[in-house]
């Protein structure tokens, strides 16, 4: 007896082994690293991370954000009133080959932070990493930045992946 199994259950494995949970880690350092796979071409899924209003739009943060292009590049300005404290900065972003770069230009919360998205071409899809670097100026203990940092990163690369259907 010969098994056969039906297309829509390939489709289905299809689908659980490129919709992969994003993975989250943070390094000694403090710099969290965040992977996901997406079924997109690398060119579509490059040009939305170049756009930092679209992804912020698409991340569900609650803070708000204004992109000004300039020059090339972007001057963003990033508010959120939080319970613990509020939290805003200026910052640069602007295009890097295979990505997305941000520098914190001014802040009264970080001391500096740093945010590098790149996309490669993968069997399937494209990968999209996001690295991200703070060193937070509230009295506040590590434990809790290190969580609620990877939580809010977790979160927010589940919403885009699932965006582009991964």
């Amino acid at each position: 007896m010969r098994f056969v199994i039906p297309i829509r259950m390939w489709l289905f494995l299809w689908t659980l082994a490129v919709r992969a949970e994003p993975s989250v880690a943070t390094n000694e350092a403090g710099v969290v690293h965040a992977v996901a796979v997406v079924p997109r071409p690398p060119g579509e899924v490059l040009a939305f991370i170049q756009d930092p209003n679209a992804v912020h739009a698409a991340s569900g943060d609650a803070g708000k954000l204004k992109a000004v292009p300039n020059a090339g590049c972007y001057d963003v300005t990033y508010t959120l009133a939080n319970v613990v404290a509020n939290v805003s900065y200026l910052a640069h972003a602007c295009p890097t080959q295979n990505g997305f770069r941000s520098d914190v230009v001014e802040s009264p919360t970080f001391r500096s932070q740093k945010a590098e998205w790149s996309v490669r071409p993968v069997a399937g899809g494209a990968e999209v990493t996001y690295v991200y670097e703070a060193d937070i100026a509230l009295p506040l203990p590590k434990w809790l930045i290190r969580h609620r940092t990877e939580s809010a990163i977790r979160a927010m690369m589940t919403r885009i992946a699932a965006k582009f259907g991964g």
